[in-house]
């Protein structure tokens, strides 16, 4: 099982992408494959993988491709633990945010891009705030 390593942008990032949110409030996320492997299965959220009531698949996304927007809820839970199984059978799985940094800090309820790379036998995590899709 691959560990997970987090430095797709640096704290003082971080902290113009949070702040405090009104609840029932959505936030609105798509996956970006920028590994050199195809994603067989990708999960967002806790009880990733199995199913759970925060947990959202995101399915197969090939080299390069992105996945259109899930609508999700704007908790921690919907949006905080990943995993995939890449097409050799690897598996990735971490937290989108180091572990110090948890429950300290959430995702405004707009629009992300969370762009995946693979250096080594770590999965990597670049967090892309969006502009509102026009479309």
């Amino acid at each position: 099982m691959k560990q997970f390593i987090f430095f797709g942008f640096m704290l003082t990032s971080l902290l113009g992408l949070f702040s405090c949110r009104n609840s029932g409030e959505r936030i609105h996320i798509r996956i970006q494959n920028n590994t050199s492997k195809n994603i067989n299965q990708f999960w967002l959220g806790s009880g990733s993988g199995s199913g759970g009531k925060f947990s959202h698949s995101y399915g197969d996304i090939a080299i390069g491709d992105i996945t259109g927007y899930k609508s999700l809820d704007s908790s921690y839970a919907s949006y905080g633990n990943f995993n995939f199984i890449t097409a050799d059978n690897m598996k990735y799985l971490g937290s989108t945010f180091p572990k110090e940094d948890i429950g300290r800090i959430e995702l405004d309820p707009i629009y992300y891009t969370f762009a995946y790379t693979i250096v080594g036998d770590e999965a990597v995590l670049r967090i892309i705030k969006d502009a509102y899709p026009s479309d």
